[in-house]
Order: structure tokens, then C-alpha cells, then sequence
């Protein structure tokens, strides 16, 4: 049934994309990793996708990544999705009955009595059960959520909620942006648990069917520089042991020792999530060197620098000569995309070090590569406080140096990587 179910989104999917083709091909593919990330905020390997399509897999994807799939034919999850396939099927086989069979005078006449008899009731029963719901959110509500430890990951948040005067037909608690990190509590309970693997800055949702009824800020701040090596099969991170000797890096043998593959699909990330006190989102200057250091036979590698605020994350994706289709930038509510847009300023010779400048000032974003300036994008105001950097990577890649700076206050961070 799943299998089947899978194979319908996969059809409906290059129907409503790719219409005149039968065959997906890696461009296509990345078009739709791409997609898929900035509607659900999952970012699917190409190895799981082209495993999906290819029908190449014993054990059933990860709901995560059913849910991932669906989001772009509009649906917020999997099993929303489920149901709209098993009503859709439903009401085919009703309507195929109809026009099939032909019941005579009486037949028709008892059969209107018995659905008028069943309308009767149904109302009645629904009515009740509405009452029994009643949608009520008391002001005393409590939420709350507690670290069990001051930082470092992985990190146990402890939610803390009292529902027992609260009716809603279900609850939940949203652990972070992404809707796939939903997850349903029981409301006669007043403790839900949940690991943290990556350090970052979490707005925790308390819901009340699909309403947000409290909020809790999580930062899950980082020991200093975190590396952490992840793939879409697997959401536990290996961490990974750092070189900062004049770079911001990580030894082959690293690798190794851990028993990593470097020829899978896989994201290399370095994580400082630490808040700046006194620098803030409206005005920032943010500078860096980046590049790849071994391709490991990647096709099209890329590097993304990540500038996390207290609201959200900005972004810049910069990609080898030659794939400016996987080009993405993302300041505030501004996402372009090298599929629709010329992007072509961030395709460059990753294997040589790239200077990258993200300037934000008079509610305006300016990026410079190497000196020039290669974009102008509006930016909001009143985002509050940049709380740190993650810097992503699909091959082995370096930094040699970050600078961040507030150009009202005056304050710095900055880090060579010279020790």
C-alpha cells in the first residue's frame, strides 16, 4: 500500500513538473532537491531521490522524507497526503458504481430512506462530537523548555506543559522551523523530551491542531567550532575533530579514523552558534574565504555560508564553474535560485580560496565575491541578533578566515583560525 502510495507521488510529481518527459535527469533531480528544500525545509540527498525514483530501496524512505516529497504538490505531510489519495480513490469507486449499476424504482427509493435515515443521525452525533471538541486554549496555559546542559550537543530540551484545562481535537510541539520536526503529545502528560544533534537557534512550537498556541526560544549553542558529517539516511551526525591551524579545516585521516565514505552523498557542516551581543541583523558586515579542498569526486560541489539571526537565516551558495543551475541565495524573504535567475557571478574555481562579503545596511543587502559586487537584495529590519554562522559543504572544504561586524555599534567577532 505505501509502495503504492509512493509511486502515485512520484507520478503526480513529474506530471505537474516534468510533463513531457519519462525520464528525470540530474538536472531534474536538482531541481527537485532544490524545491523540495524551499518548501519544506528538508534538504534531500540526490542518492535517496534517485533512489526513490528508481524504486531501489528495501525498507520504506523516512516519513521525514515522505514528508519532504509531498510538500511540493502542496500538502503539509505524509499522511495529509495519504488521505486525500485514499478519498480520492474512495469517492473514483463510488462514482464508477453509480454509472455501473442501475437499481430499480424500489431499490432507489429504500436506498434515499436509509441515506436520509443516516444524514438524521449523522448530523445529530456530529453535533455532539463538535460540542465535545470545543476548541479552548485557557490564558493560564503553561510551556516551557530546559537544557540539560548549558551548551554543546548533543543537547536534551526538556518540555514542560500543563493542558489539563486546555480541548483541541490534538497537540503537539513543533521542535524548531521545520514542520517534518513536529511531534504529537499527550495532553494528560506534562513532560515531552527531545534530542538535539546540531547547535542552532529554535523558535519551539506548542500546538493546538494547526495552531500555534505558545513559543519557547531554544539556543543550542556550540563549544566553540563544531564539525559535524550527515547524510539524509542517517539524522545522527558523526562529529568530526577540527584543524585550526591558519584554516578552519579537517585532516583526511579525520575521516578515516571515523570510517566515513567520502563517495556518498553526504554534508560536511562547521558550526559557531554563540550570540553577538551588540551585533545585529540590520546592519552587519560579514567576510570570509572559502574553497574546496578535495573534490572527492563530486560532480558539482558547493559551499554555503549560513548567517543565523533571531528570526531566521540568510544564505549564500557559491558553486563550481560549470553548475550555476545549483546557485541559491537567500536574504530574509528574498530566495533566487540559479534554476530561474542568472546566478552565473557564483559559479567559480572553488578549488582556489573565494572571498565572499555579505554587507547589510539601510534595509538593504549587498554581495561582493572577491571585491565585486555581484548582487543588491532588499533586506527586513528589527530580525534582532545575529547568533552565529554555519558554513555547509558536500566535499571536504576550508575556511581560512571570518569577520563579522556591526557597522552602528562598532562591535567585532573575528577568528584567523592562527592557533
Amino acid at each position: 500500500m505505501e509502495k503504492q502510495l509512493i509511486e502515485t507521488c512520484k507520478t503526480q510529481i513529474q506530471q505537474r513538473y516534468f510533463a513531457q518527459k519519462i525520464n528525470l535527469t540530474q538536472r531534474d533531480f536538482f531541481y527537485l532537491i532544490e524545491l523540495i528544500e524551499e518548501r519544506s525545509g528538508i534538504l534531500v540527498s540526490l542518492s535517496t531521490l534517485k533512489r526513490i525514483w528508481k524504486g531501489k530501496y528495501v525498507r520504506l524512505p523516512q516519513v521525514q522524507t515522505l514528508n519532504a516529497l509531498v510538500s511540493i504538490l502542496d500538502y503539509d505531510n505524509w499522511n495529509e497526503y495519504k488521505l486525500a489519495q485514499q478519498k480520492s480513490t474512495l469517492e473514483l469507486s463510488q462514482n464508477s458504481e453509480k454509472s455501473r449499476i442501475k437499481l430499480p424504482l424500489i431499490f432507489t427509493i429504500l436506498a434515499l430512506t436509509l441515506i436520509a435515515f443516516v444524514s438524521i443521525y449523522f448530523l445529530f452525533t456530529r453535533t455532539e462530537s463538535i460540542s465535545d471538541t470545543t476548541f479552548y486554549i485557557p490564558e493560564s496555559l503553561s510551556f516551557s523548555a530546559d537544557k540539560t546542559v548549558t551548551s554543546g550537543v548533543p543537547n536534551t530540551v526538556i518540555f514542560s506543559y500543563d493542558l489539563s484545562e486546555a480541548k483541541a481535537d490534538s497537540f503537539s510541539i513543533q521542535r524548531s522551523w521545520n514542520p517534518a520536526h513536529r511531534t504529537l503529545i499527550d495532553p494528560t502528560n506534562t513532560h515531552f523530551t527531545e534530542i538535539y544533534y546540531y547547535p542552532g537557534f529554535h523558535k519551539a512550537k506548542l500546538m493546538a491542531n494547526d495552531s500555534i498556541i505558545r513559543e519557547e526560544e531554544i539556543l543550542i549553542q556550540s563549544e566553540e567550532w563544531l564539525a559535524t558529517f550527515s547524510t539524509m539516511d542517517n539524522p545522527i551526525p558523526a562529529y568530526l575533530p577540527l584543524d585550526k591551524k591558519g584554516t578552519l579545516s579537517i585532516k583526511p585521516e579525520s575521516y578515516e579514523k571515523a570510517g566515513l565514505d567520502l563517495r556518498q552523498d553526504y554534508y560536511l557542516s562547521y558550526y559557531f552558534i554563540q550570540p553577538f551581543n551588540g551585533i545585529f541583523h540590520d546592519h552587519y558586515e560579514l567576510e570570509t574565504r572559502l574553497k574546496i579542498e578535495n573534490f572527492a569526486q563530486k560532480v558539482c560541489p558547493f559551499v554555503q555560508m549560513r548567517i543565523i539571526d533571531e528570526t531566521d537565516v540568510s544564505f549564500v551558495t557559491l558553486v563550481e564553474k560549470g553548475c550555476e543551475g545549483n546557485a541559491n541565495i537567500k536574504i530574509d524573504d528574498t530566495f533566487l535560485s540559479g534554476r530561474d535567475h542568472d546566478l552565473s557571478s557564483f559559479g567559480l574555481d572553488l578549488s582556489k580560496w573565494q572571498q565572499l562579503r555579505v554587507v547589510v545596511k539601510e534595509e538593504a543587502a549587498d554581495i561582493f565575491i572577491n571585491a565585486g559586487k555581484v548582487l543588491s537584495s532588499a533586506a527586513q529590519t528589527e530580525r534582532g541578533r545575529i547568533v552565529g554562522f554555519i558554513v555547509i559543504c558536500n566535499a571536504p572544504c576550508a575556511m581560512d578566515y571570518i569577520r563579522l561586524k556591526d557597522s552602528s555599534t562598532g562591535m567585532m567577532f573575528s577568528d584567523e583560525f592562527d592557533q
